[in-house]
């Protein structure tokens, strides 16, 4: 509505405009200027130098028209390392948000959730609030202490834009957690094994010198010290006669990788609802997503390959997710938001509230007959911290200061040093620069660089950094131009 309301006053005020013609393309005129400047200095040998290239162009251009173009591309040249800050700044709308969806939004006293696109609409706030305080307190503080140019408070800007993604890596980083693979290497090896059934197994191992319990739909953690590496071993496992298996033992060789965590499955091996016969399961490793969000797995034998899993989000009725368990499906693991569900196997309810949270490893293990009352659970191997969305607001100040400084200077500072003729050109081209860096976000994402987002955030952050150190080399022979100066350059075409 906003926008079509917009459009109509600007068709309908068209009579009010003063419209000028242009005589000449700029753009023609600026390429044929630089090609001609080319061609004459590789072509015209001359004993006197000249003092800057374009001025080879000068049997066919104007003092006026060379000095304007010289202009606009010293401008131009500072904009080379620009495109990084808006690799930082439009990840706003995008990473920033999905960082949202892994945090808790509920401010209970007002019976109200933040949703994760909410939060940015703080920055426009902050602008709104910074741009007169900065003009009003801040830059004359910053100009007595040598900050004092648009290149200076361009360059402070971008640091804060780094210093915002450091903000966004802390909260990635409490999120995600820290592994427990990362934990469990420095105690050794670690045998995962989950049982199955629906009644309590005991493990034997003669290499540890213990027998361990499992209760029904449990998980056991055997620790390895010592030495790390490879190792094999026997496990003897005896099934609680309420099982009704054919045979209530098992000895089997296992495989403990270094620096691992290998799990195994106990179940029953048969197709049919009849008695069955115990196998030891080795099951893939199963680690954080990137992204943070929860990790999910189904651990099930073969009698219930066909079964139909929903998963109903218990304050969304219509958002559910719906699995069809396959022969393989321990080798698959699924994305899953964040949330709290209710269990549903083949459109029936069961007494299981599945709790899915941040960066979380979760194993749900079923046994065949859902309709028993301990016929489900859920195992979490790793979790992170399901934080509030307001650790947020750091990083959206920081990032509103970056764009009070960097953004707003930046484009006073194009308008004020190109020509008039050049300021639609220097315009383009501070919009190409942020095309650019949206370019570069897509490139940095594909490459797939880092497995922890917070690792990328952080990279970024030193990106910046590393961009504002060259752009400070690039302009520190800068001269600052002004009004007069193009004054000057009519007085030389004329004379």
């Amino acid at each position: 509505m906003f926008c079509l309301t917009c459009a109509v006053l600007f068709v309908f005020g068209k009579s009010l405009y003063k419209i000028k013609k242009p005589t000449t393309s700029i753009i023609t005129s600026s390429i044929g200027c630089i090609f001609r400047a080319i061609k004459n200095k590789i072509t015209i040998t001359s004993e006197v130098e000249k003092k800057y290239w374009l001025e080879y162009a000068d049997d066919k251009y104007s003092n006026r028209e060379i000095f304007e173009l010289r202009s606009a591309l010293d401008v131009m040249y500072l904009f080379i390392p620009l495109p990084i800050f808006y690799m930082l700044f439009d990840q706003q709308g995008s990473r920033w948000t999905l960082q949202g969806t892994l945090m808790n939004g509920r401010i209970d006293f007002l019976n109200w959730t933040i949703k994760p696109d909410q939060i940015h609409m703080l920055n426009s706030l902050f602008v709104i609030i910074l741009l007169p305080l900065f003009d009003i307190a801040v830059y004359p503080i910053l100009y007595k202490i040598g900050i004092n140019t648009s290149i200076r408070k361009i360059t402070l800007g971008g640091l804060f834009a780094a210093l915002a993604f450091v903000c966004t890596a802390t909260v990635q980083y409490t999120i995600f957690g820290q592994s427990f693979l990362a934990l469990s290497t420095n105690e050794g090896n670690i045998l995962r094994i989950y049982n199955g059934f629906g009644c309590k197994v005991t493990v034997s191992d003669p290499s540890v010198g213990n027998n361990f319990t499992i209760q029904s739909l449990d998980v056991l953690d055997i620790n390895y010290y010592g030495p790390v590496s490879n190792e094999t071993g026997v496990l003897s496992v005896y099934i609680d006669p309420m099982c009704e298996l054919k045979t209530n033992t098992l000895n089997q060789r296992v495989s403990i990788a270094k620096e691992k965590v290998s799990s195994y499955i106990l179940q029953s091996n048969t197709a049919s609802n009849g008695d069955g016969i115990i196998q030891l399961k080795r099951l893939r490793e199963l680690k954080k997503l990137k992204n943070g969000n929860p990790n999910l797995r189904f651990l099930c034998d073969e009698r219930s390959t066909g079964r139909y899993i929903t998963l109903r989000d218990v304050n969304n009725k219509l958002s559910e997710i719906n699995i069809r368990l396959s022969p393989d499906t321990e080798d698959q693991s699924y994305e899953t938001p964040i949330g709290t569900y209710n269990l549903y196997v083949d459109g029936e309810y069961l007494s299981q509230t599945v709790d899915l949270l941040p960066a979380s490893v979760n194993d749900l293990l079923l046994r065949p007959d859902h309709k028993l009352h301990d016929n489900a659970r859920l195992i979490t191997t790793e979790k992170g911290k399901y934080i509030h969305i307001l650790w947020q607001v750091p990083q959206t100040l920081f990032i509103s200061i970056a764009e009070v400084m960097f953004v707003v200077t930046l484009l006073n500072f194009s308008f004020t040093q190109a020509p008039s003729s050049m300021k639609s050109i220097i315009s383009a081209f501070n919009l190409f620069t942020q095309g650019v860096g949206n370019i570069l976000i897509i490139i940095v994402a594909k490459m797939n660089l880092f497995e922890n987002r917070g690792h990328e955030f952080l990279f970024y952050a030193i990106l910046m950094i590393f961009s504002m150190i060259v752009f400070m080399l690039m302009s520190a022979k800068y001269k600052f131009k002004s009004a007069t100066d193009d004054h000057t350059a009519d007085d030389e075409n004329n004379a």
